[in-house]
């Protein structure tokens, strides 16, 4: 029996034309990308825009921790990956694979919209409501959104940002 799920959608508005938002997010996401609260610290993070390209974190050890896969990108106005579920192991199960697709709009006067969909949830069989849960939640994807749009900058107030 397959258990439904609604995916989660944010969306963030930023002060960047939508190359520039596009390019931060993905070749320079070693920047700005902090990773999960209770992870280990982080050097960085990269994230190889073409399909097949690599996304990982690097730890303050020089530890590769993969996170994922690139499946799509239409560079500059959308971006899909793949989401492993990393094991107690950490190492990740690409079975239980999800998607986060990033869209990249113009909004004018140079300002980006990046919306985020992280779909197919129900993979994670009874353990939906707890994983929605934690990526719907303010340390989930919008945190991440947020980080982002600080690094850009531009001059987006946090209230024009939610739209």
């Amino acid at each position: 029996m397959s258990i439904a799920a609604e995916p989660v959608r944010k969306q963030v508005v930023v002060g960047a034309t939508v190359e520039r938002a596009f390019r931060l997010f993905t070749l320079e996401i070693g920047q700005w990308w902090r990773g999960h609260p209770t992870a280990p610290p982080l050097r960085g993070a990269v994230l190889e825009a073409r399909p097949n390209g690599r996304w990982y974190n690097v730890l303050g050890s020089g530890e590769e921790y993969e996170l994922g896969r690139v499946l799509a990108c239409e560079a500059p106005f959308r971006l899909l990956l793949g989401m492993f579920q990393l094991m107690h192991t950490g190492r990740p199960d690409p079975v239980l694979e999800t998607e986060v697709e990033l869209t990249f709009r113009d909004a004018g006067q140079e300002q980006t919209l990046v919306q985020l969909e992280h779909r197919r949830l129900e993979r994670y069989g009874s353990a939906v409501p707890e994983v929605r849960g934690h990526l719907d939640a303010i340390i989930g994807w919008q945190a991440t959104l947020n980080d982002f749009a600080d690094a850009v900058g531009g001059g987006v107030s946090r209230e024009e940002r939610a739209l």
